[in-house]
């Protein structure tokens, strides 16, 4: 099958929610109160939860978190270092092939990163792009929708797709409309027939449109936040098939 047929919410209206997504949503729900959002965060937080998205790519979320912390707690993530010296590229490629990361493997030897070549250049790249006269959340401040920001990010930043950039936005609570998605939650709209597609095909811009319109008209219909259900689903698809 090659086409994406995309249901509207009247299509949806059979179609129940597994309790277990239910107790997790209800649960990111409340915890979701006392969330800092993009606002009163401080612009060293909105640059490390983009550093997390860039290196987030086809990568496990225990690596790239544990990337994160440990760069950003040995100041390879400093973006003010980045601007300033000419080598940063290549230092912070040097500490991304170092096994200095969790997941441990089996034998107990920390991880390389996946993708250090690639990635330390998209890091330093958005730094450039981003800190030269302007920061994230002056760019935030003059976006007037998500979509837009959405679409800056996309556009300005090497290293964030369609996806990246909207669990960013997802994640310094800049919007509660966009969904991430990535292979678990395709695998949920698949197992509850919520969308028709071939899961050997490319996840092309017009597929990942439509499959988070499919997502969005069963979160209006059930009355959920998308974002948080969308962490739901993500929560719950990922432990079950751990």
């Amino acid at each position: 099958m090659n086409n994406l047929q995309v249901l509207t919410t009247s299509q949806i209206s059979d179609t129940f929610v597994p309790s277990p997504i239910l107790d997790i949503y209800y649960q990111l729900e409340k915890d979701h109160k006392n969330r800092l959002d993009w606002i009163n965060a401080s612009e060293e937080h909105l640059w490390r939860e983009l550093c997390f998205c860039i290196l987030s790519g086809n990568v496990a979320y225990e690596l790239a978190k544990s990337v994160v912390d440990v760069l950003t707690e040995r100041g390879y993530l400093d973006y003010k270092w980045m601007m300033e010296d000419n080598k940063s590229r290549i230092t912070l490629f040097h500490e991304l092939d170092k096994p200095n990361f969790d997941p441990r493997k089996k034998n107990g030897e920390l991880r390389k990163y996946r993708y250090p070549k690639k990635r330390s250049a998209e890091i330093v790249g958005a730094a450039k792009a981003l800190y030269r006269g302007n920061s994230i959340k002056s760019v935030l401040s003059n976006m007037t929708s998500d979509l837009e920001a959405r679409n800056f990010f996309v556009n300005q930043i090497s290293g964030l797709g369609i996806k990246e950039a909207s669990h960013f936005l997802r994640n310094i609570g800049f919007t509660n409309s966009l969904a991430i998605i990535d292979v678990h939650v395709l695998t949920f709209l698949k197992e509850f027939s919520l969308v028709d597609f071939d899961t050997n095909s490319s996840l092309t811009l017009q597929r990942y449109l439509r499959l988070e319109k499919t997502l969005r008209n069963f979160a209006e219909y059930h009355g959920f936040n998308l974002a948080l259900f969308d962490l739901a689903v993500w929560h719950y698809m990922r432990n079950k098939e751990l």
